[in-house]
């Protein structure tokens, strides 16, 4: 009778873990058990056999392994059916039979059966208090995750918050200051003496302006659709020449001297687009904050797998206030030495940018004497490892 009750416990647990049918499983078992139990109990000496410990050992199963609803129906039930069978017992004792001969059988039977007893419940125990750490754990986790998610929706609002800020005074402030030249253009008679510099005005506005919105659009698109990266052999001495012909125009006007000293056979693996948006920013800050008659150097070095692009001006440096907090949103946009506006995302844009490629971005200021910027990424020729020629997709931020 025990050996099929231990197959028949066995197929229902096989019902419940990997059928999903815990309900059939346990419905089951349970009348199953008490008719296997009470026949065990009347067949093996009654209160003088082991069944009375296989009868918890039962109870100890279903309370473990069903729901708390259930719990008072197996009180219930056990009590029930093991003092029916008691008092039987007590009433008729010949009517339970008595099959030990000998002392010592008695003694096996009910030994092992009490050891089989305490290994189970001590399985069971273990099994729910390993279940508990994991509930546990789980919640914990959990409630880490929250918490993550939390700091992240605020973040997102303070993005936004700077995203609006933006919109509705530093893109306003200075078309409202070109519509206001073009009016007085239009409506004014001004000799070409007086209208040469409100006309060089009115360009640097539309610059300032346009670049505005360069990075802008950019920021907002890397946060809503993601950046598609796509990294290939660029050569460094290209993209930078390229950087600084936009703006040569805008440093003549400043007499800033630019020079550029790096080896045009050097190859980086990095997307063009956002290497030549990073050197764009990193080029247009060192001529807005240099003053006239200043200098902006552009040099790069081979540093191990890495190519190392250095930006250098002479100007005006950041304050040690601001440089702790340059490549985020808590910090603002400065004017710049002839008060050239900006909007504060050209940074955290190069930074963005230059972690998709798997690089990194520093600087040193000091105050009054100048400001450098370093970049590093992976020289072409020595990739570092899991970087190829390939196009990924990745989500900035």
């Amino acid at each position: 009778m025990l050996a099929v009750l231990i197959l028949l416990q066995g197929f229902f647990y096989y019902l419940a873990r990997f059928k999903k049918r815990l309900i059939v499983g346990i419905g089951t078992y349970a009348p199953v058990s008490y008719i296997a139990l009470a026949l065990t109990y009347y067949f093996n000496a009654g209160i003088n056999g082991p069944t009375s410990y296989l009868f918890l050992l039962s109870f100890a199963l279903l309370i473990a392994f069903t729901s708390r609803k259930m719990h008072l129906l197996w009180v219930v039930l056990h009590s029930m059916i093991v003092f029916g069978l008691l008092t039987i017992e007590y009433l008729k004792p010949d009517f339970i039979a008595y099959n030990y001969t000998a002392t010592g059988d008695r003694f096996v039977d009910i030994a092992s059966s009490y050891f089989v007893t305490i290994v189970v419940i001590y399985i069971i125990t273990m099994y729910l208090r390993n279940r508990y750490s994991r509930e546990r754990d789980l919640a914990k986790k959990r409630a880490y995750e929250i918490e993550t998610q939390r700091k992240e929706l605020e973040r997102l609002n303070d993005q936004k918050n700077k995203l609006f800020s933006i919109v509705a005074h530093d893109l306003r402030s200075p078309l409202n200051s070109i519509q206001g030249f073009l009016e007085l253009l239009q409506e004014a008679a001004l000799t070409p003496e007086e209208r040469a510099p409100l006309e060089q005005e009115l360009l640097q506005q539309t610059r300032n302006t346009s670049e505005m919105l360069f990075n802008l659009l950019s920021w907002s698109k890397a946060q809503m659709e993601g950046t598609t990266l796509k990294l290939n052999r660029i050569p460094v001495y290209k993209t930078v020449r390229r950087a600084l012909e936009i703006q040569t125009v805008i440093a003549a006007r400043k007499d800033i001297k630019l020079s550029c000293d790096i080896d045009e056979d050097v190859t980086v693996m990095a997307d063009a687009d956002m290497l030549q948006l990073v050197m764009r920013n990193l080029l247009n800050n060192a001529v807005k904050f240099s003053r006239k008659n200043g200098e902006v150097k552009v040099w790069g070095v081979v540093m191990g797998s890495y190519f190392q692009i250095a930006v250098s001006d002479s100007g005006i440096g950041i304050p040690p206030q601001m440089q702790t907090e340059l490549f985020s949103f808590k910090t603002s946009s400065t004017r710049g030495t002839e008060n050239e506006k900006g909007v504060g995302l050209g940074l955290v844009l190069c930074k963005e940018f230059i972690e998709l490629q798997h690089g990194r971005i520093w600087f040193d200021s000091v105050p009054d004497k100048g400001t450098t910027f370093y970049i590093s990424l992976p020289v072409a020729d020595k990739p570092v490892a899991g970087i190829g020629s390939t196009a990924r997709s990745a989500q900035a931020v």
